[in-house]
């Protein structure tokens, strides 16, 4: 738990101190992108591989993608406090994400070079009716994953969350014509 809680606080910096950074992450160098198509969004199944490659890839224009507009990231209850807090937007969660993916430095760490990122799926996809506006009438799925991130940095730490779960809820997006997660519960 305790190198889990490092890794938040580890994210958790980039925040305030790169978020209003514009560098597009293809300006950071880098091997050029795989031949290797991406997975198509227009399964569901496929969110969570596409999720992996964005991390694993270091490809921020991606995950952007993967994201609703209405996305909501929740921490774990025993993350929050101090200055985590229960929850977050897409706006913050894309400045924290842009900000790993790119090469941005903090001073205790260094910057990010390599992520692992392991999901493992558990069970089906389970149907949530929405009834509130404006989502009434849509169906949004959610899934438990458990999953393993090993972060490497550039002043030889390695961050580790091992086993852990989370709980991610996706709709499809009429107007693009995708799937999107629009909530990512934490440290379920």
């Amino acid at each position: 738990m305790r190198t889990y809680v490092a890794i938040i606080a580890f994210l958790l910096l980039l925040v305030p101190v790169f978020s209003g950074c514009i560098l597009d992450p293809r300006e950071k160098g880098g091997p050029p992108p795989p031949d290797t198509p991406w997975p198509s969004l227009k399964e569901k199944d496929n969110v969570f591989p596409y999720l992996k490659r964005t991390y694993e890839g270091m490809d921020y224009f991606h995950y952007e993608i993967l994201l609703d507009e209405a996305f909501i990231f929740r921490f774990g209850v025993d993350d929050v406090g101090g200055d985590i807090p229960e929850s977050w937007d897409r706006t913050k969660d894309l400045a924290s994400t842009k900000n790993m993916l790119t090469g941005f430095s903090v001073p205790e760490y260094g910057a990010i070079t390599n992520f692992t990122l392991i999901l493992t799926p558990e069970g089906p996809w389970i149907e949530v009716p929405k009834t509130e506006p404006p989502y009434e009438g849509e169906i949004w799925y959610q899934r438990t994953v458990e999953y393993t991130l090993i972060v490497t940095t550039t002043k030889d730490y390695t961050l580790q969350g091992l086993d852990l779960r989370a709980l991610f809820i996706v709709r499809y997006d009429d107007n693009e014509e995708i799937w999107r997660i629009v909530q990512w519960n934490d440290d379920i």
